[in-house]
């Protein structure tokens, strides 16, 4: 890793230079396992709030065992990763960080892997909704199951695939779909009666994750955060009078919000004009950037998409129109409900931000109680988004993501995966994800 690179990033991202000198010569699987010891960090009833809500979406998606157990870890953890984008699990710090939870989590006797995804990105979105990425011959493959007409619907919006589309699609990837266990997964009748792809990717995940070397007693439950936190609003905050209502409705409130996470990731930008005020509008399949004009949210021309009152936004959430951004999930997920977000080389920056303008607007407000609990809350561990596996000494290329590993099978094993996790250091594993990020920064040019 060159110094020069290293040094640019960690200019950028501080706190993730704080993560890789005081924790780096951790052995990745130990760092993970320190997740299981972090514990909800406020008042009980507004985890159980969070877990039963939670449990209920689960539930719809996996059935009530799988809903019941993940509460119960969840209750018992008080940790949820927020690091992946919603899509079937292709990008390999993506899938390499979930990975080693999993063996930290199964290591511990915790059977879930509870992941809250972004789903308001595009399908043509670097981490590929749209489809399947693998690597052959050292190259990266992109193969779509929708058209390219699609490319830039909103995924969390995305209406499932038919299974003509899927069958097209196997045509495509001989290699992958020669397994007949993933082949009859991909066209069950189950996975093709959901309505959205969404819904599709979440019940896909769990039954792939299962077919992972050692990974067969493990819950993969990955599940939009936007579909947590509009249930969250709806049911927990709308009408209750909560810090979190008095943010979304109260003018003072409102405008305190505007100044303070103006700029803010996953929040709004003025200047650039990316982000959006506190929700997404949804046209469609389409995701739509709103600004705040007072006690409306309106769109870019100016037209006002839904009032900032609270009967307003419960018929919009319930028709679909708004979808909340990154940065509400957050504030509701982990400094209202007290849980600790895992989050990837960007977040573990960024969540320190939003905790920080969180703290000022409650202390603004004389909220000096809330504020000395959220300061206790942690925003800086790093829940995945690394990669561990390595080439073989003999030139033999390492499985990258999940449909590497299953191409790969039977020549890779369990054992193989958890000696790829027990020779990695985390400041290894993060040296291997600095380029992109460098790049992400920086421009490819530089």
């Amino acid at each position: 890793m060159p110094d020069e690179i290293k040094q640019k990033v960690f200019e950028e991202r501080p706190i993730l230079k704080d993560v890789y000198e005081h924790f780096g010569n951790e052995p990745i699987l130990d760092y993970s396992a320190r997740s299981l010891k972090f514990g909800a960090s406020l008042e009980p009833e507004r985890v159980a709030s969070f877990i039963e809500i939670l449990k209920k979406e689960i539930e719809k998606l996996l059935g009530k065992d799988i809903a019941e157990k993940a509460g119960d870890d969840v209750k018992k953890l008080g940790y949820v990763s927020t690091i992946d984008h919603h899509g079937l699990p292709c990008l390999p710090s993506f899938f390499q960080g979930d990975l080693v939870q999993s063996f930290a989590n199964k290591q511990n006797g915790v059977n879930t892997v509870l992941v809250l995804s972004c789903a308001t990105i595009s399908l043509d979105n670097h981490s590929y909704p749209r489809g399947i990425t693998f690597y052959k011959d050292g190259k990266l493959c992109k193969i779509p199951i929708f058209n390219s007409k699609d490319r830039s619907n909103c995924t969390y919006l995305q209406k499932a695939y038919t299974k003509n589309e899927i069958q097209k699609f196997f045509i495509k990837i001989p290699e992958l779909f020669s397994n007949i266990k993933i082949k009859e997964l991909f066209e069950s009748k189950e996975v093709l009666s959901f309505e959205y792809y969404w819904q599709q990717v979440s019940h896909l995940n769990f039954h792939l994750w299962k077919m992972i070397p050692g990974c067969e007693d493990v819950n993969f439950v990955e599940i939009p955060e936007e579909l947590i936190a509009i249930n969250l609003i709806q049911k927990a905050h709308i009408d209750k009078g909560t810090l979190i209502s008095k943010m979304l409705f109260n003018q003072k409130w409102l405008d305190a919000f505007e100044e303070l996470f103006d700029g803010v990731t996953g929040s709004f930008n003025s200047k650039t004009g990316k982000g959006t005020f506190l929700f997404w509008g949804a046209e469609g399949s389409m995701r739509i950037r709103l600004n705040r004009r007072g006690q409306d949210l309106v769109d870019l021309n100016g037209k006002i998409f839904a009032k900032l009152e609270p009967e307003e936004i419960k018929k919009s959430l319930a028709e679909g129109k708004l979808m909340p951004n990154m940065s509400l999930c957050m504030i509701m997920f982990s400094f209202y409900h007290g849980l600790t977000l895992g989050g990837g080389y960007s977040q573990v920056d960024y969540l320190t931000v939003i905790k920080k303008r969180y703290l000022k607007m409650l202390r603004k407000f004389d909220e000096n109680k809330e504020a000395k609990k959220v300061e206790k809350i942690k925003t800086d561990h790093m829940g995945g988004d690394y990669v561990f596996m390595k080439p073989k000494s003999n030139g033999v290329s390492s499985p990258k993501n999940i449909f590497d590993v299953f191409i790969t099978l039977p020549v890779f094993s369990e054992k193989g995966l958890t000696d790829s996790i027990n020779d990695v250091k985390l400041s290894e594993a993060i040296d291997d994800v600095l380029p992109e990020v460098y790049k992400m920064l920086y421009g490819a040019k530089k």
